[in-house]
C-alpha cells in the first residue's frame, strides 16, 4: 500500500490564543497551543491528488485543545497546533518537520513542508490520518524551524485507540474521541 500524505496550514479567524508554553517557544511566536479534531476519512484507492483536499464533518475544523500530550490515534484524526507570529510580519518559509514511528506501509519516519504563520489570524497547521492505512501510534515530534533555527517544538504520545476500526468522526459522535 503505498502512503499518502496529506498536511497543510490553513487559517482560522477565532479568538485569539491564550500565550502557552508547552515546548520550546521563542519571541516568533505570539501563541501556540496544542490541538486535535476529525477529518472525513479518504478511501484507501485516494490518489495524491484526492488527499491534499481535507473534509471536514462539520464544514470546518472544530478543534479540541489538549489537555495533555496524549491522543488516541485513530482513523480521521488530525492533531497538531494552532498557532500566530508576533508580527509585526507573518513567518514566511517556516519548516515544519514531522518524526515519528516507521509507518506502516512506508516505513517511512519523517516527514516535512513548509507554511507561512500569519500574524493576524490563528493557523491550524497539522498532521492527518486520512486513511486507516495511516494511523500509526506512538511518539510524534513536530518542529517548526525559521532560518535553520528551531521556534517551537512539541511531542504527542499518540496513543492505540480501544478500537482500532472505530473513525474519529464515530467517535466523536459516540463520546469516545479521546478514550
Amino acid at each position: 500500500m503505498r502512503l499518502t500524505l496529506s498536511l497543510f496550514l490553513i487559517s482560522l479567524h477565532a479568538a485569539p490564543l491564550a500565550a502557552q508554553q508547552i515546548g520550546r517557544t521563542d519571541d516568533l511566536l505570539a501563541a501556540v497551543r496544542p490541538v486535535y479534531f476529525c477529518v472525513n476519512l479518504q478511501p484507501e484507492t485516494s490518489t495524491q491528488e484526492d488527499l491534499a483536499v481535507w473534509t471536514f464533518p462539520h464544514g470546518a475544523p472544530r478543534p479540541y485543545a489538549m489537555t495533555n500530550d496524549q491522543v488516541t490515534a485513530r482513523p480521521g484524526l488530525a492533531f497538531g497546533f494552532e498557532l500566530r507570529a508576533t508580527g509585526p510580519d507573518s513567518l514566511s518559509d517556516v519548516t515544519i518537520v514531522v518524526d515519528h514511528p516507521p509507518l506502516h506501509d512506508t516505513g517511512a519516519t519523517r516527514h516535512s513542508w513548509t507554511a507561512d504563520i500569519p500574524v493576524q489570524a490563528n493557523a491550524l497547521s497539522f498532521y492527518g490520518f486520512g486513511r486507516a492505512s495511516e494511523v500509526t501510534p506512538g511518539r510524534w515530534t513536530f518542529s517548526y524551524i525559521k532560518d535553520d533555527r528551531v521556534i517551537y517544538r512539541h511531542v504527542f504520545d499518540l496513543t492505540p485507540a480501544n478500537d482500532p476500526n472505530l473513525s474519529c468522526v464515530a467517535a466523536e459522535k459516540s463520546g469516545e474521541l479521546n478514550e
